[in-house]
């Protein structure tokens, strides 16, 4: 049946080449072939060839087309001509002409290199089709192959090894051209340029004295010669062999697609040799692992052999070699390789390879000389090439070959380290990955430090690591696993990944002996084919020594007592893996001492178990541990670089109590029993081991303190604090914690507003006040650090520029250095008036600027005005946020913008985002918050820019944090001065940097959901986390807090916020982002055991609200005409359990100015509260915590020098006197000493009471 209108299609087939002696290794590539000819026959319907045809040749990519065919019609696809030196496969061949095919039938082409396509059967795109790999036509490359074998000249049995060959080759026409030329053959070899390869007889060991090559070209003219004859041997003649010639061409030829085996000798020398010659060589297997775990050999990949120094780095190339040659096994074996030889002794004479090879001597003889020498030497075995379907799993292999001979007689070293029969073969995976290394070391601690280098020639005990595993991630978080492995014997450990990848790694366990060390680490993985990279060493510490000296109340050594170490809070010791630790309970000699004994980094008590054999009572222990507390003998931490020291532990001296009971009437009672015994409790212990987390928690809320700032700190109607902040500052060598404000103008509040007082005379703010957030003063307010115009300061920390030009209000322009002095601040019934004294804003001096801000503004009095000079200055824009977003408007803000005091000024610091609503495959955010309404339908966002701002001039920088950001990147491209770079942060700025907490909040709301990893446990939504339960009043916010995050030794800024299940109130976990500089940015997320229950915010607010005496006096408050205002439920982590903290506020209903009156504390299941957190603290507790939290009074004013009435001190003593008993006070609570404190503050106000007298 004909189609009137047959589709028009068209058809491209490929052709590939294959190489013949890949085909034989069992590993044959495909390589695209051009310049083939092949010619297109249309099939008539009785299946004969037509008497047309139409040729084309196949492209650079092997592919030919061919158009306008009918799509009804068969086709036949035959090759007519090969390219020079390729031929069809074995039994095929190519058509005398192209017509000779026209009239054949199908059946007849089975000689021919062809293909039907059958167009109707086929499947076209837009009516093309191209052929796939697998139907592609296949051409063959041929090849040679030469054996050749070396013997004893006289002896044709005596076949000789070590015998060096170079190969020599060029084409059939360029040796006719050197013939004519009348060149002789040495002439001609001398001219030519050899293969890199050096072919060795007896390489393989098993058929001695010969070598097989690699498969040649075959069609080319080859030469051999011999470059080095075996040790007592000389070549003769030129040592040429050759030429090799192809067999259809001369007699002295060689043959095609198989071995062409040639004979050389050599003439034996006279004399005998040194004794020591010591032969080695290098034999490996290499296999590909295939997808399931199978492996099969691999050729074509090429090694070369180095010689390595102690510390396996490679130092002298010797040779390379090559899988699947120089190889004589039955079967043939394409994945063994072999090197050539090298000789110890030549090598160990040779200056440039001695430093790296050691001899060692044999017996001594008659002459006190060696008889012989032993040598032993490193290597590295470095892989340089392989196939390009393979990735190798690593490219350096270490390797170490010793010879071991018992005689002077010549040896051959074999080593077979990485031989299938050793079950170690060299593995390349089926994929194209590149191959990357971390090294891991241990050292000792020391003086020195941790290492710089992994030569360090100041590190102690520097030594590779075997069997520590490093985790590789694909976040800087280490969140993301992608690959672990155990380091080897030279402390590497290896991955195979993606090339031009961003990685991270850390340790995730370590062995026995050696501490984590926590380290993190990043690399950019190279170019697939490129050299295997090395990445920064991780170096691990190794344990501790400690030594326990037991001594009498005398100071006697005692034998004979055993000690149990355990850590401060009393559980088992355990190594960084999580494994307890045998062989710490200890015994002491004659000498009263015990150990060494090995201990990780950390922090250690020591319990005395039993003297004499004698077990010890639970009271003597506590007797054994409080004496040793309290000497400060314990617990046992160790220096950073400390690696060991001697604790001497006492017994307790005894002391006594004297108990008299009496009735109520004062009558002494007899026959009255008195138990007396301690009562621990794990969270007092671990609320003194983290007493600076405890110094450090928050007792004003923002809301409340905001009221106290603006009724006790505005001082004039016309100031106002707009916000309180939170931060930290370094006092007296610590981190205190505080919260602050700035005291900004509010034009609205002014009386008088005119264009004059609102544009010229009040210009700017004042001053600071700040609180620390754990202290309150008498009266339940806070206890200022700084406060009052001009600012007075109890702290060190200066203000030396404290007028506010530039805020978070709206404000509108001012003009400056202007003929009208400035308001600056209130003094009394008077004003103290400065003038601007910097160069912020822009000079308005001239009459053409005037004019242009009069229109900018849309005020004429600009233009007018007779109080502007040469010198004066406009400011506007000055509200910070709104100024940032003006200068980079492609940017996200945070809500906050917030201050801080660097170098005597106030800077304003705003973090800013990166976003972006199309990256692939990311979910956009959606809330209902609308305080985060600006991250909706926002899939992208980076924290990568630090906006800083002055409030004096208004100068702004934008530091880039994170430039790893692309988006960054591309914006620091487009506008190159506007960003600066992080280095340019001062240490100070660094220090008060914070995680912004709208994008942590962004975060948080993310992994509510995304925390799940098991695909089945998320589709189902089994496991959704959420932060304010739904139906909950009030929004549960992070919070900023001063804690010791569980695993860390010292304590550090971060915000934290706490998870629930979803739809219930117990807690599940908590995230925290951290803030100080060294570890900025990380986020860590504590996930507590589903089967314990932990108490959520929602069910300790219920044990709250069911105490009777809390309710109780609520409810009493309430009736007096109080508001009561209940702080945030703050959740602190504190060692390994929570405490929940929450302030109770007072307010008369007419009265703005909150009192804290109480504050409520909780953990596993009980409340307590009291006046004082601290008071609170040891309701809960049962027993007397440390801590230095509490009531404050504020040092009293320097008062005049009064002479002293008589028989009393001055005013001047009585100063001095309570001004040391305010430092007293000071550090007793700098030491935790809370009852110290009291006793100083109580004596200080008596005191003041005293001063207050004589000034009456």
């Amino acid at each position: 049946m004909e189609y009137k209108n047959a589709p028009k299609v068209s058809v491209t087939v490929k052709k590939f080449l294959r190489k013949q002696w890949e085909i034989t290794t069992g590993h044959p590539i495909d390589y695209p072939l051009g310049g083939a000819v092949l010619g297109l026959y249309l099939v008539n319907a009785d299946g004969t060839l037509g008497s047309q045809h139409t040729t084309a040749t196949t492209d650079a990519a092997g592919r030919v087309s061919f158009g306008n065919l009918d799509g009804t019609k068969t086709y036949a696809v035959v090759e007519l001509s090969a390219p020079a030196g390729y031929g069809p496969p074995d039994g095929l061949s190519l058509p005398t002409t192209p017509q000779a095919l026209y009239g054949q039938r199908l059946d007849t082409l089975g000689s021919y290199n062809y293909r039907i396509l059958n167009l109707k059967d086929l499947s076209f795109t837009n009516n093309a089709y191209e052929t796939p790999d697998s139907d592609a036509l296949i051409n063959v490359e041929p090849y040679a192959q030469f054996k050749l074998i070396k013997r004893e000249a006289g002896n044709a049995d005596k076949l000789l090894n070590h015998a060096k060959f170079q190969l020599y080759s060029c084409t059939l026409e360029e040796y006719k051209g050197y013939v004519d030329a009348g060149k002789s053959n040495a002439e001609i070899v001398g001219g030519l340029t050899p293969d890199s390869y050096v072919y060795e007889t007896g390489t393989a060991l098993n058929e001695l004295g010969s070598f097989l090559t690699e498969r040649q070209e075959y069609g080319r003219v080859y030469w051999f010669k011999e470059i080095e004859a075996p040790a007592g041997y000389s070549i003769i003649g030129d040592g040429i062999v050759g030429p090799l010639l192809p067999d259809s061409v001369e007699t002295n030829g060689y043959v095609k697609n198989g071995i062409t085996r040639l004979t050389v000798d050599n003439q034996k020398e006279s004399g005998e040799g040194d004794g020591s010659i010591r032969y080695f060589q290098v034999e490996i297997d290499k296999v590909l692992k295939l997808v399931g775990g199978a492996t099969k050999p691999l050729a074509n990949a090429t090694f070369e052999l180095w010689l390595a120094d102690a510390n396996f780095k490679p130092q002298v190339a010797l040779t390379r070699f090559t899988t699947g040659l120089d190889t004589h096994l039955t079967p043939y074996d394409p994945g063994r390789g072999i090197s050539e030889s090298f000789e110890f002794s030549a090598l160990y004479a040779d200056a440039g390879y001695n430093p790296y090879i050691e001899r060692i001597d044999g017996p001594l003889g008659a002459d006190h000389k060696p008889q012989y020498y032993n040598y032993k030497a490193n290597f590295i075995l470095r892989e340089v090439s392989y196939p390009a379907d393979s990735t190798p799993i690593q490219l350096e292999y270490p390797l170490t070959i010793e010879t071991k001979a018992a005689s002077a007689d010549v040896t051959t070293t074999l080593d077979t380290t990485y031989t299938s029969e050793k079950g170690n073969p060299i593995q390349n995976l089926h994929t194209k990955q590149v191959p990357v290394r971390v090294r891991k070391m241990g050292y000792v601690v020391s003086g020195y430090g941790a290492p710089q280098s992994e030569t360090d020639p100041n590190a102690v005990g520097l030594t590779p690591l075997q069997g520590v595993v490093i985790g590789l991630y694909s976040d800087e978080n280490c969140t993301r696993e992608v690959a672990r492995a155990a380091t080897d014997g030279h402390g590497y450990a290896n991955f195979v990944v993606e090339p031009n990848t961003t990685y991270w790694y850390k340790e995730i366990s370590t062995i026995s002996g050696y501490d984590i060390s926590g380290v993190k680490g990043t690399f950019i993985s190279p170019t697939y084919g490129g050299k295997q990279e090395s990445y920064p060493v991780i170096f691990d510490p190794a344990y501790r020594l400690v030594t326990l000296k037991k001594l009498d109340a005398s100071g006697n050594p005692v034998a004979g007592v055993k000690l149990r170490i355990t850590m401060a809070d009393g559980s088992a010791v355990k190594d960084p893996n999580g494994n307890v630790l045998t062989g710490m309970t200890v015994e002491t000699g004659n000498d009263g001492l015990a150990g060494p004994i090995a201990l990780p980094h950390g922090v250690y008590s020591v319990a005395e178990v039993s003297v004499g054999g004698v077990n010890l009572s639970a009271t003597e222990q506590r007797y054994f541990k409080l004496a040793n507390e309290g000497q400060n003998r314990l617990p046992i931490a160790f220096d950073t670089n400390e690696a060991q020291k001697t604790v001497e532990l006492v017994n307790p001296g005894r002391g006594s109590m004297v108990l008299t009971k009496a009735d109520d009437a004062g009558t002494a009672m007899s026959g009255v029993s008195f138990t007396v015994a301690f009562k621990p409790f794990t969270t007092a212990a671990e609320l003194a081991a983290d007493n600076e987390t405890v110094q450090n928690i928050r007792l004003w809320d923002y809301s409340p303190l905001l009221r106290t700032y603006r009724q006790l700190q505005a001082i004039r109607t016309y100031y106002n604090f707009n916000d309180v902040y939170i931060d930290r500052y370094m006092m007296d060598g610590r981190s205190r914690q505080v919260m602050l404000g700035v005291r900004e103008l509010d034009l609205s509040k002014l009386q008088n507003p005119t264009w004059v007082n609102t544009h010229l005379e009040f210009t700017h703010g004042y001053g600071v006040v700040m609180n620390p957030v754990n202290e309150i003063s008498s009266g339940g307010l806070p206890y200022f650090f700084m406060k009052d115009i001009p600012v007075r300061s109890a702290v060190d920390i200066p203000v030396s520029r404290p007028e506010i030009y530039f805020g978070t209000a709206p404000y509108s322009y001012v003009l400056v250095k202007t003929d009208v002095k400035e308001f600056d601040y209130p003094m009394g019934d008077s004003n103290v008036r400065s003038v601007y004294k910097e160069d912020g804003g822009v000079a308005i001096g001239s009459l053409w600027r005037r004019l242009l801000f009069s229109l900018r503004f849309r005020d004429s009095e600009i233009l007018f005005t007779g109080a502007l000079s040469a010198e004066s200055r406009v400011l506007y824009n000055r509200n910070v946020r709104g100024a940032f977003a003006q200068v980079a408007p492609f940017l996200i803000y945070d809500a906050e913008t917030y201050p801080v005091l660097i170098d005597g000024r106030i800077k304003w610091l705003q973090d800013a985002f990166t976003w972006s609503e199309r990256y692939p495959y990311s979910k956009p955010f959606e809330t209902g918050d609308n305080s985060l309404a600006l991250f909706r339908g926002v899939n992208y966002v980076r924290n990568s820019v630090k906006g800083v701002a002055d409030a004096y001039t208004g100068k702004m920088a934008f530091y880039v944090v994170d430039d790893k950001d692309p988006i960054i990147s591309t914006w620091m491209k487009i506008f190159p001065g506007l960003f600066k770079d992080k280095s340019g942060i001062s240490e100070e700025l660094w220090r008060h940097m914070r995680y912004p907490e709208d994008f942590f909040e962004v975060q948080t709301e993310v992994y509510t959901t995304y925390h799940m990893t098991d695909t089945n446990t998320y589709y189902n939504r089994e496991d959704v986390w959420e932060v304010t339960p739904v139906g909950r009043e009030r929004r549960i916010q992070p919070n900023y807090v001063t804690m010791k995050l569980w695993g860390e030794e010292s304590p550090e800024f971060a915000i934290i916020v706490p998870y629930m299940p979803l739809g219930r109130d117990n807690l599940i976990g908590w995230m925290a982002g951290r803030c100080d500089p060294q570890k900025y940015g990380e986020l860590l997320v504590y996930q507590f055991p589903k089967q314990k229950l932990i108490y959520g915010p929602g069910q300790v607010e219920a044990l709250i609200d069911q105490n009777p005496e809390i309710s109780a006096q609520l409810s009493l408050w309430s009736q007096r005409g109080s508001d009561v205002i209940r702080g945030d439920l703050l959740v602190v982590p504190i060692g390994k359990s929570l405490l929940y903290v929450q302030p109770l506020y007072l307010k008369a209903e007419k009265g703005e100015l909150p009192e804290l009156k109480r504050v409520i504390v909780s953990t596993g299941g009980r409340v307590a509260w009291s006046d004082s957190f601290g008071a609170a603290l040891e309701k809960l507790m049962g027993q007397k915590v440390t801590t230095s939290t509490g009531t404050k009074t504020e040092p009293a004013s320097s008062a005049p020098e009064s002479p002293a009435p008589a028989g009393g001190l001055s005013i001047k003593a009585l100063a001095e006197e309570a001004q040391q008993l305010y430092d007293a006070a000071q550090s007793a609570q700098r030491n935790g000493d809370w009852a110290g404190y009291g006793e100083k503050i109580k004596r200080l106000g008596d005191v003041l009471g005293r001063m207050k007298e004589m000034g009456d």
